[in-house]
């Protein structure tokens, strides 16, 4: 499963290198202004790295289910992984896209 991780990673790492530099020079540039509101570019781009950041352990969680179905280990096992893997990125990718819209 690190095959797949591994490009996820390095594309994540580069749109957050493309938006803290977009954001530095951004902020260079202008004075503070309450009624500015944020480009359309850097909003389209954050709201597209939160999702990958939330829904980056879906497929791990599928893979857990998975072995957690064949060796059938315990219930507290199995809610642990639906709320770590199935959950929490939802309610995050959720309350993120509230913040971020």
């Amino acid at each position: 499963e690190t095959y797949l991780t591994l490009p996820v990673a390095i594309q994540s790492l580069g749109i957050q290198v493309s938006v803290l530099y977009y954001i530095s020079k951004h902020i260079a540039e202008r004075e503070p202004d309450p009624e500015h509101q944020a480009p359309v570019v850097l909003t389209v781009i954050c709201t597209y790295l939160h999702a990958l950041a939330c829904f980056c352990s879906i497929p791990m969680g599928f893979r857990m289910l998975y072995t957690l179905y064949t060796d059938q280990i315990s219930y507290l096992a199995l809610i642990i992984v639906v709320m770590d893997c199935f959950l929490m990125p939802m309610a995050t990718f959720v309350i993120g896209g509230v913040y971020l819209c």
